[in-house]
């Protein structure tokens, strides 16, 4: 709600309130929320002058199609606050209830015209689909939230609906008006060609009364289309002149608008016009050639001026003006003036002062301000004109526009992104094609005009999500509409990629054309001209037509852009024999062109065709019944198509495509016959026109209609076997699967499609994007719903989907569960494998259930990489006023791989309360007998557990009375076959959240030492504290000195600290500090008697009392040569902003020279850095003081010729702005062996996920297999990204 001044200016550029959201910053709603105060599609269609009250409407978009209801919101200025609960609701029984549907005195199965009678406080509402109209009393005093209609005109009671002629009947009424002056109600009764008048005076309104008179027919018992000054063809709107009595009727199949005398005086059975717009005679019904000459659409009239305007706004994205003034109106007169185009010759789609595209004009005859509203394909704003006397002329500009300002808080006329946001992050991906060989993802942004290029790693998943290229627009920045040219693109709509020829196929939606560009690794570059345009003749040209060179997407009335009708183009390649398969939607029809070396040319003539018998025909094959829209896409009536029956060689509107390059075989969508199409297209055997040879969706070749799960009862089996209008198509080659995009209910269909299997009705065998067959539930953008997908496409080698979802505005990626997966690493970088920890957001039983698995990986040649197990904890936030949705992220903790052993031992610590899980995995396949023994104080107690072979247990501990927990001690694990094993330990913080830290205790310990323990921290926070336990037979002994950053004194540790330590006991030592700054310092643990124990250092940052952080930092020899993995890049587990910090601490009388490398994560060297580390010293770097660098993913190798203690810590700043640390480690190229590797513990599920990273330190691909079982140790799928 916006404050307005006397004159309809604006009073202040920024909103005051908001209806329909409980904030201003609210994100768009699901189409099936229903609340008292939130809707999906909220809009204003009354205002209540008397008692303040507002109408509004609230519709579902997408292709929900009808499941409307009516909200009543109090206005009133002195009552206005942001998120208004409802007064009322019509059209559902309660509040919360969005049911698809229905009749009854409370339910409307489609809104299709609204009027609100002041006067009498009653509100008139068509409802097409019970092909009636409802009448509900609105008098404050008597109005209940959730009331029954008063009265129902069209049927006998409320609970019938069929459709009727005579004076009582209705057949899909439409448009309605009321004139206050005479009680009349006029209503469009589309299905019967004609338009009634009702006497509504309250003393003659009756349930099932008749009209008093009919316009468009002779009489109330016909009704047949016909031509004439007293017949309509499909009549649609109104508009009424209440100071000369003349309805304006928008006649959509006769190609114009008829103006009536409806005085109650003259207006008679059969009445005739008195004037026609839009043709030369009564007679005459040709489509318009004059583009000065009008064609039916929204009508806006200008009472006072006599002016009426109609809209042709997704058309032509024009409103023509017209002088209807009495004294001076003709017959088809040519317009005074256009609207948002400078001229009559052209239609120019382009946003900024003068220019609109698919503008929604009302106009304010009090202010003579015309408020032009326009959203998605236009500039998101409401722009402001001048209508007074003398100012309207052609290609007038708006003086002010609601939506976009620059920094001065002007007007800014040229920007059009939605939230004022467009960057190389904010996208609307409709397209999505996959170069599998040089790991690129091309996205179709289709609002913001262009096509972006993302940067694969070595398994195709996205990498950092910042674009690398832009085809379409100059820059990552602008999305503007710009002139067509071998540059430009204009509602791109659908990608295909030849990985033969690298080339970039680009369907260019609103330009009828498909752009060729030369994608070469090497060549590529932001906003290249394309090197042909195949369906037009030159790159200037936009001239839908048919013909073997020609295409028709349809794209400019609105196809492929509203959700409620097929996309009409589609592109695929047949890399077997070099072709390429357009879908030609409004030609109906699928052209096959020839894209071998030297044969793709502007203009191209296609080499074969299917769906029609040459490359000349374009009829459809279409379902019985279709609906007539007029070019705002407004609902009219209902049409027998009276054209060829659906077959099996014919499309109606041919939508997304895919080549099975295993069979040679094409499957096709087609759209409206909600079924997709399997074709035999090998060369040798192709025919133009040829007959399908299996059909999906339907359970023959002869039925057309569509599936919708959420207005039917549908069993399971139907559920996989029917479809709604699917779109995109993909195939997974590995296991000759077809993946189904169906659409119209919003989830992806998976069926079995090997030629042996494949047959005409066969049933769907998976199901993603919802939680079964037989639902279609919206939901609020979780990580497991769809919502309004569009195209899709699929990597086999990686079993990875990646789906443009459209209504949310992203690009979702899948990865489909195994249990087994091939792991191929590029020679010197990381490679990681996350668990989901998924939000889901429907009802699952295991939604609060952790899973647990264990994995190995087994490596095929050469050493086994490198290892980290990094735990996340993260808590789900939700901003209850925005609507946004994040992760807070409360503990990271990671550990180098643990490799299996005889005997582990872990120091355990639970004074505090904290809760222990202990893992031990068998890698051996026959079980074995693992004993652990619990020693704190003077107790020790044994217990002995058996592992399945291959198998693991969790939760170890619970096997000892619980009271044995709240100790200090020592855990030792031992089997007499190697077994791996680690520790995780639970933290319940002040806040009540749970901190969780990783410890493989002593597998790695070898006796060797002294050891050095850098990245020590005391004060500002900081504690940390030293573990040393003897994992050995003998007695240890020793002394532990702590040297500040230049072998300086530090606080609480200026004298070195003797240690002495029996077998399996444990010595701590803690270093704090008093200061208000944080030292930082490094302890060196030499033995004296023994050898060197197992030694940690555990790391807390505290706010006071609180903890907010805890790392633990193993004690290790001094090294030479190691890798640090490096992952800087947000993620969805870990929000907020990470940077690397490199610790290195030479506790040597000799300086050392430290050498850098590092690498991407395809392996490519990205910077060098070398420095003199002095003796007995430490030095701290971030990773952007060392590289330059601060996102990055990939890997740091380290060289020195002195051994040096090293640490490697990953720093995230959290939503709160609390810094979560964690040691991420290193691996040493020496330690690594070919024995392979152990993952015991894979954590997922209640807030906690798992992450593997792999790191390779060779100069060869690293390749092996990961494989996960259950605690039984049977195969186990998991899913990770």
């Amino acid at each position: 709600m916006y404050q307005l001044d006397e004159n309809g200016r604006l009073a202040s550029r920024t909103a005051d309130y908001v209806i329909g959201e409980a904030s201003l910053y609210g994100r768009r709603n699901s189409p099936e929320i229903a609340t008292r105060s939130e809707g999906s599609l909220i809009s204003g269609i009354a205002y209540d002058s008397v008692n303040h009250r507002l109408f509004a409407r609230d519709t579902s978009v997408i292709a929900w199609g009808p499941n409307g209801r009516l909200l009543v919101f109090d206005v009133h200025p002195d009552r206005m606050v942001n998120g208004p609960q409802a007064l009322a609701v019509f059209g559902q029984p309660d509040f919360t209830t969005r049911r698809l549907g229905g009749v009854g005195p409370q339910k409307l199965a489609s809104i299709n015209g609204t009027v609100l009678d002041e006067k009498h406080q009653r509100l008139f509402v068509s409802d097409g689909d019970n092909n009636r109209v409802l009448i509900w009393d609105v008098d404050p005093a008597r109005l209940t939230e959730t009331p029954n209609a008063m009265a129902v005109i069209g049927q006998p009671d409320f609970y019938q609906n069929e459709p009727h002629v005579g004076a009582s009947g209705l057949n899909d009424p439409g448009s309605i008006h009321y004139d206050a002056a005479t009680d009349r109600l006029f209503v469009v009764d589309g299905g019967n060609h004609r338009i009634l008048t009702f006497d509504v005076t309250p003393q003659s309104l009756e349930t099932g009364m008749s009209a008093k008179t009919v316009i468009g027919q002779p009489d109330f018992n016909s009704n047949q289309p016909g031509v004439g000054a007293a017949r309509f063809d499909r009549p649609s709107r109104l508009s009424f002149d209440d100071l000369t009595e003349r309805l304006f009727v928008a006649d959509g199949g006769n190609q114009r608008v008829l103006v009536f005398d409806v005085r109650p005086a003259v207006l008679d059975l059969g009445s005739t016009a008195t004037h026609v717009l839009g043709q030369d005679t009564f007679g005459t019904s040709e489509r318009r050639v004059d583009l000065r000459k009008l064609a039916p659409g929204q009508m806006i009239l200008n009472r006072r001026q006599q002016q009426l305007m109609v809209n042709e706004g997704t058309v032509a994205n024009r409103t023509l003006v017209f002088d209807v003034h009495p004294d001076r109106i003709e017959n088809n007169p040519d317009a005074m003036a256009v609207l948002f185009q400078t001229d009559f010759e052209k239609s120019e789609r382009r946003t900024s002062q003068i220019y609109e595209n698919s503008p929604r004009p009302f106009l304010d005859e009090d202010t003579n301000t015309l408020y032009v509203a326009s959203g998605y394909p236009g500039g998101n704003r409401v722009l402001l004109m001048d209508m007074s006397p003398g100012q309207v002329t052609t290609g007038m500009p708006a003086f002010d526009l609601i939506g976009h300002y620059d920094d001065e808080g002007k007007p800014n006329f040229d920007a059009r992104a939605a939230y004022g946001r467009i960057n190389d992050r904010f996208i609307y991906p409709r397209g999505v094609a996959l170069d599998p060989v040089d790991h690129r993802l091309f996205v179709n942004d289709q609002y913001n005009n262009r096509v972006l290029m993302f940067e694969l790693d070595a398994e195709n998943r996205i990498a950092d999500r910042v674009v690398d290229v832009v085809l379409g627009q100059p820059d990552a920045y602008t999305g503007q509409l710009r002139e067509i040219s071998a540059r430009t693109l204009q509602i791109p709509l659908a990608l295909a990629y030849d990985i033969h020829s690298k080339q970039l196929f680009v369907g260019d939606g609103w330009n009828n054309r498909v752009m060729v560009f030369d994608a070469h690794p090497d060549r590529l570059r932001t906003f290249d001209e394309a090197v042909a345009a195949l369906g037009q003749r030159d790159f200037k040209s936009d001239e839908p037509s048919v013909g073997p060179d020609r295409l028709n997407f349809g794209v400019s009335w609105g196809r492929g852009i509203q959700s409620a009708a097929p996309t009409p183009l589609a592109l695929e390649v047949d890399t077997n024999h070099h072709r390429l398969f357009v879908s030609d939607g409004i030609n109906h029809r699928v052209l096959a062109f020839d894209i071998r070396p030297g044969m793709v040319k502007t203009g191209a003539s296609a080499i074969g065709v299917l769906g029609q018998r040459d490359l000349e025909q374009n009829d459809p094959t279409p379902k019985e019944s279709s609906r007539v829209t007029d070019s705002l896409g407004v609902l009219g009536a209902r049409v027998v198509s009276g054209r060829a029956p659906v077959n099996n060689r014919g499309f109606d509107t041919p939508s997304g495509l895919v080549y099975d390059v295993n069979h040679d075989r094409l499957f096709v969508v087609d759209g409206n016959n909600s079924r997709v199409m399997a074709f035999d297209a090998a060369p040798s055997r192709w025919q133009d026109g040829q007959e399908s040879i299996a059909i999906l969706g339907q359970m023959n070749d002869t039925e057309g209609d569509e599936v919708r799960l959420d207005r039917l009862e549908v069993g399971e089996d139907k559920g996989r076997r029917r479809m709604r209008m699917p779109s995109g198509l993909t195939y997974d080659t590995a296991n000759d699967r077809l993946l189904v995009n169906d659409k119209g209910n919003d989830r992806i269909l998976f069926f079995e499609a090997h030629p042996d299997v494949l047959e005409t009705g066969m049933a769907a065998s998976g199901v993603i994007g919802q939680k079964d067959y037989v639902s279609r539930i919206a939901g609020n953008g979780e990580q497991e719903q769809l919502l309004d997908p569009r195209e899709i496409t699929f990597d086999p080698e990686h079993q990875r989907l990646y789906v443009t979802d459209s209504f949310w505005a992203r690009l979702m990626v899948f990865d489909l569960p195994r249990a087994e997966r091939s792991v191929a690493i590029p020679a010197n970088t990381t490679m990681s494998y996350r668990t989901l920890d998924a939000w889901n957001g429907r009802d699952h039983s295991d939604q609060n259930i952790r899973h647990a698995w264990r994995g190995s990986l087994r490596s095929e040649g050469g050493p086994a990489p490198g290892a980290m197990l990094v735990y996340y904890n993260t808590h789900r936030e939700l901003d209850v006023l925005a609507k946004r949705r994040s992760r807070m992220l409360l503990s990271e903790t990671s550990v180098v791989t643990p490799q299996p052993q005889t005997k582990t031992v872990f120091y355990l610590d639970v004074r505090q309360g904290q809760e222990v899980t202990l893992i031990v995995t068998n890698p051996e396949s026959r079980e074995v007998q693992v004993t652990l023994r619990l020693s704190y104080g003077d107790h020790v107690r044994t217990a002995k557990v058996s592992l399945r072979a291959n198998g693991f247990r969790a939760k170890l501990l619970e096997i000892f009375d619980p009271d044995e927990w709240v100790v200090e001690g020592t855990l030792e694990v031992s089997a007499p076959q190697p077994v791996a094993a680690m520790v995780l330990t639970h933290t319940l913080t002040e806040r009540g959240e749970t901190l969780v830290l990783a410890s493989k205790g002593s597998s790695e310990w070898d006796g060797r030492g002294p050891l050095v323990i850098p990245g020590l921290k005391a004060g500002g926070g900081y504690r940390s504290e030293l573990v040393l336990i003897n994992p050995d037979e003998s007695v240890m002994e020793g002394v532990i000195t702590v040297f500040g950053r230049d072998s300086g004194a530090v606080s609480g540790a200026s004298l070195p600290v003797p240690y002495h330590l029996a077998p399996g006991d444990v010595f701590r030592w803690s270093l704090e500090s008093s200061y208000g700054v944080t030292e930082t310092s490094y302890g060196v643990i030499r033995p004296t008697v023994g050898t060197a124990p197992s030694a940690m250092a555990r790391v807390r940052l505290l706010r006071g009392t609180l903890l907010l952080s805890e790392t633990e930092i193993p004690a290790r020899v001094s090294t030479q040569n190691a890798w640090f993995p490096i992952d800087t890049l947000p993620s969805i587990l870990r929000h907020g902003e990470s940077q690397m910090l490199f610790t290195f601490a030479n506790a040597t009388r000799t300086p050392a020279t430290v050498r850098l490398t590092l690498f991407d994560e395809l392996g490519k060297e990205h910077g060098r850095w070398e420095r003199i580390l002095p003796a007995f010293s430490q030095r701290v770097w971030s990773l952007g003081e060392l590289f330059n660098v601060q996102k990055h993913r990939g890997a740091v190798r380290l060289w020195t010729d002195v051994p040096l203690a090293l640490s490697a810590q990953r720093v995230t700043r959290n939503l709160r702005g609390e810094s979560v640390e964690n040691e991420l480690g290193y691996v040493e190229t020496a330690a690594l062996t070919n024995q392979g590797l152990e993952f015991p513990a894979i954590f997922d599920g209640q807030g906690l996920a798992t992450e593997i990273m792999l790191i390779n330190p060779s100069n060869e691909t690293a390749k092996g297999q990961m494989i996960f079982v259950g605690s039984e140790g049977q195969s186990k799928d998991i899913i990770l990204r």
